[in-house]
């Protein structure tokens, strides 16, 4: 699936921004020989600053790693903060139909706030599972076992981000 948002554009002057604060801010980041793929700067809706580092480039898909985990998170709490769900939301509730036929003691206690801090009880990252070939994400999400009670066991788990995105759709209808 492919979107594309075109955003209004203006120079940075015109949205209340300094190109040379811009122009400072990239020179840091090339002194410092960070890794940068990509810039773009918004205001308001629109776009004022836009740049790429090679070989990067517009509409040139690459992998973006953890950041999908921030842009997930953030996402959340804005639903919280509406309302659409709290920390206490139980996942079995959101995702009933994608549950197993037998739902664990461990499975039944978990929770938003266990993705969230990935603390969902599963002994290994799912995102492997998850992505293979003809796989239902959220599914094989809730069928993996959780080996330990929600809450007491940390876990880096790449298939987070993605049930937190499943949740975002289910409660809001925008995918």
């Amino acid at each position: 699936m492919s979107t594309r948002f075109d955003f209004p554009r203006a120079t940075p002057e015109s949205r209340g921004i300094s190109s040379r604060s811009i122009l400072r801010f990239i020179d840091r980041v090339e002194e410092q020989r960070i890794a940068v793929h990509s810039l773009i700067v918004m205001r308001r809706g629109t776009v004022v600053t836009e740049g790429y580092w090679a070989p990067f480039a517009a509409g040139k898909p690459h992998r973006l790693f953890s950041a999908a985990k921030a842009i997930s998170l953030c996402s959340i709490l804005f639903l919280i903060q509406e309302g659409g769900v709290s920390l206490d939301t139980k996942l079995t509730d959101v995702f009933p139909d994608e549950m197993p036929e037998e739902i664990s003691p461990n499975l039944a206690k978990l929770e938003l706030r266990h993705l969230l801090n990935m603390t969902t009880g599963h002994g290994e990252d799912t995102m492997e599972a998850m992505f293979a070939p003809g796989a239902d994400r959220v599914r094989t999400f809730f069928a993996m076992p959780l080996l330990y009670e929600p809450g007491t066991h940390f876990l880096y788990n790449n298939g987070v981000p993605d049930i937190l995105q499943y949740l975002l759709i289910k409660r809001t209808g925008k995918d």
